[in-house]
């Protein structure tokens, strides 16, 4: 692969990435976590900082992914597919992995990441997830997976989430997931 080639594809990487804040160029966390609110009254909503059992399974949404974008500063591709798997599991503390299939539509290539997701805060019917380890999903993929992204997710009703924005909600990436039966 060219030099221009990996600028593009690290270029792509993260401009299709989910929510979330980068590392600065020392790894540090380049914002602020989110703050704490009160309990929910509601039946989904976590005790005691822990990430209840309704959660757990896998959920996946699919997005229109980009293909209208100009494919040199913006990768052009075709459905942007996340799936999540959660487990019930205490704030900090590993709860699932988060996999993104994002396809290039010129060269058939995969751009997304799978990442080990940590428990960071219950908020609610809310949980904010963060990347604790990332990797290209294709494994011979010469991509660059940011680190440190913050997702957040809400359980709208029993067999929904939303994926909601915690910096910039990447372009192509769903906005729901649905429970896998």
């Amino acid at each position: 692969m060219t030099a221009g080639a990996l600028a593009v594809a690290t270029a792509v990487t993260l401009a299709i990435w989910l929510p979330g804040h980068g590392n600065d160029r020392n790894g540090n966390r380049a914002a602020a976590r989110p703050s704490s609110s009160g309990p929910s009254t509601t039946p989904t909503a976590a005790t005691a900082g822990t990430l209840p059992a309704a959660w757990a399974g896998t959920w996946t949404g699919t997005g229109p992914g980009t293909p209208d974008a100009d494919g040199i500063l913006r990768a052009r591709t075709g459905e942007f597919t996340v799936t999540v798997t959660l487990n019930s599991a205490a704030v900090g503390e590993l709860v699932g992995r988060q996999v993104s299939d994002v396809k290039e539509s010129t060269t058939g290539r995969n751009l997304g990441c799978t990442e080990a997701l940590q428990l960071r805060q219950i908020r609610g019917n809310s949980a904010v997830l963060e990347a604790a380890t990332t990797h290209p999903t294709d494994r011979a993929a010469v991509i660059d997976c940011p680190h440190g992204n913050l997702y957040v997710l809400t359980m709208t009703e029993t067999d929904r989430l939303t994926l909601e924005t915690e910096g910039a909600q990447s372009a192509g990436a769903p906005s729901t997931l649905t429970r896998h039966p």
